[in-house]
């Protein structure tokens, strides 16, 4: 992949419990489907190269055992989203996490 997130995500222990008695379809779907949307959506659009690259792959550890890698295969993927010296930000896997947390947060809170 060319640009990897690696998340340590803190989970309080009430939605923790809920999130361990749903299946591994269950969660990638309420929160790395999500991710994945809201960052393609969110991505910028010159040609559309990075947001066509944006991909899920299941891990080991994590929540039950398991988790999601979730990153673009775009060699370029990283500088959009943390700027570069010559090249301000533009995020769109912050926000996207965010919006999917908040998801989460209303459905399972």
């Amino acid at each position: 992949m060319g640009f990897l997130l690696n998340m340590k995500v803190n989970i309080s222990p009430d939605l923790e419990g809920d999130l361990r008695s749903h299946s591994q379809d269950m969660i990638k779907e309420d929160f790395v489907d999500k991710v994945i949307y809201m960052a393609k959506h969110e991505s910028p659009k010159l040609t559309g190269n990075n947001r066509d690259s944006i991909v899920a792959k299941k891990a080991s550890g994590g929540i039950g055992g398991f988790g999601w890698k979730i990153g673009t295969t775009s060699r370029y993927g990283g500088f959009l989203e943390l700027g570069t010296a010559k090249m301000p930000a533009r995020p769109y896997f912050a926000p996207s996490i965010k919006n999917a947390f908040e998801i989460m947060k209303e459905k399972y809170g």
